[in-house]
């Protein structure tokens, strides 16, 4: 049960992330910066994971086990989950942004 709470904390941590990172987009004025702040938020998703992947072997060198699976596929599929909601933000803001140019609005 230990791996399912660690997940679950991963995942939370991600979404709050996502949220500050959408809220930021959605308030940008440059369409490049929001571009820019979007490519940037998908290369610290994989940063992220590797820093998770390099944390969860670190601590199995010091003896304290979090069974994520054969291969850490919990870990992966965690990932997945992640990449996934980051498709359907980046979604979001995307169309949000349009919506806003469209009608004159200029934030959220």
């Amino acid at each position: 049960m230990n791996e399912y709470l660690v997940s679950a904390i991963i995942y939370l941590v991600f979404l709050i992330a996502s949220f500050f990172v959408a809220k930021k987009t959605l308030n940008l004025k440059s369409p490049w910066y929001a571009s820019l702040l979007i490519i940037a938020y998908f290369v610290s998703i994989f940063i992220y994971f590797d820093l998770l992947n390099w944390g969860h072997q670190v601590l199995r060198d010091h003896r304290i086990y979090i069974e994520f699976g054969h291969a850490s596929l919990l870990l992966i599929m965690v990932f997945f989950v992640c990449l996934i909601t980051a498709l359907l933000v980046t979604l979001f803001v995307v169309i949000k942004r349009l919506y806003n140019k469209r009608t004159g609005v200029q934030s959220i």
